[in-house]
């Protein structure tokens, strides 16, 4: 019974390990929506910032138009930014 509650530790150790790993990692895609306007027409820009799963909320994203920073914004908890 030693032995066995031994090796789920070691187990319990690898796992949390390895999730830290993967929790610290960061992957982010670019994914680009666009709608068609007249000239001189306001839009509304929205951002979604994606983990490897899910939103990942709390990110700054600096928005640029022609090479010109625009804004930045912060995305919210669900990973939306207007």
């Amino acid at each position: 019974m030693r032995n066995l509650s031994k090796y789920f530790l070691l187990l319990a150790i690898f796992i949390l390990c390895l999730f830290n790993t993967f929790a610290s990692t960061s992957f982010a895609d670019v994914v680009i929506s666009d709608q068609v306007t007249t000239l001189g027409t306001p839009v509304r820009l929205v951002v979604l910032t994606k983990g490897k799963l899910f939103p990942q909320g709390g990110q700054l994203v600096d928005i640029y138009i022609d090479n010109e920073k625009l804004k930045q914004i912060l995305t919210g908890g669900d990973g939306y930014g207007f």
